[in-house]
């Protein structure tokens, strides 16, 4: 089976916030995609969730919400186990800014407090709610996120269209949507997997969602303040797939919580 559900809890019994007794988390494990051999996945929520309590369901569990490459691992082994196909919340995040002459995207996922979505989705939540606009961050302080998706090749050019459609189809192990620089930086290691997943089931085009400069511009976006949206995979259940890079926090979508995530760089 390319998915394993583990009944025992390997880590320490938690206390669950929507129960009063003490509860034994199953997990699971992937087996079909290699350097994902130690990691853990926990039960998946079995409703959609903010961004703020996505991130609260994971660490009740202790783990950490999942990242896009993540979420594409566990729903290309799971073949719809666990609600995999569902909507799915991500730590995954994009910072979308401009380097004096152009708009660019930079993508991290890091398991860190450092992490935007980690550590701000709350305050990015009620900012939303109370002035329905952006979440606009200064530059300085994703200094140092903006510098490692530099260094591992995760800052990619903002498009002109906001919706890429890209085809699924390999030829020689290679697709136009793995192959595209958006999804590179996304998915990484995973990107073409979910393409061929894609492919296999019907969908013989996958789609990516952005802001385009103009959007960008209009937002405030500049050298000095990036635009930051957590990303989410869509429902595959429906006619389209498509990666949704500009979300909001106060979306709502299914969680999923990992242990023992690495650091992509």
């Amino acid at each position: 089976m390319p998915v394993i559900r583990v009944s025992e809890f390997s880590g320490k019994p938690r206390r669950s916030s929507y129960q009063q007794d003490w509860v034994l988390e199953p997990h699971y494990r992937i087996m079909g995609i290699p350097s994902f051999e130690d990691v853990e996945f926990t039960e998946g929520s079995n409703e959609n969730l903010s961004w703020p309590n996505a991130v609260r369901f994971a660490a009740d569990q202790y783990a950490v919400l999942q990242s896009a490459r993540e979420a594409a691992a566990f729903r290309i082994e799971a073949n719809g186990l666990n609600g995999a196909n569902h909507y799915q919340a991500t730590r995954t995040f994009v910072a979308y800014f401009n380097d004096g002459n152009s708009f660019y995207a930079a993508i991290d996922d890091a398991p860190s407090k450092e992490n935007v979505v980690l550590a701000h989705a709350l305050e990015a939540f009620d900012s939303y709610l109370q002035t329905r606009s952006h979440f606009l961050l200064p530059m300085k302080d994703l200094k140092g996120m903006l510098k490692c998706a530099e260094k591992s090749g995760r800052v990619v050019p903002v498009p002109d269209k906001s919706l890429l459609k890209l085809s699924t189809e390999q030829v020689d192990g290679t697709s136009a949507f793995g192959h595209n620089v958006w999804n590179q930086a996304i998915f990484v290691d995973t990107a073409e997997l979910y393409a061929g997943m894609l492919y296999r089931r019907g969908y013989h085009n996958g789609y990516v969602s952005t802001f385009t400069p103009q959007t960008l511009e209009q937002i405030g976006v500049s050298n000095k303040r990036a635009e930051v949206r957590p990303l989410s995979l869509c429902d595959i259940n429906f006619s389209v797939e498509c990666v949704h890079a500009y979300g909001h926090f106060s979306g709502h979508s299914r969680a999923r919580g990992v242990r023992n995530a690495r650091f992509m760089q």
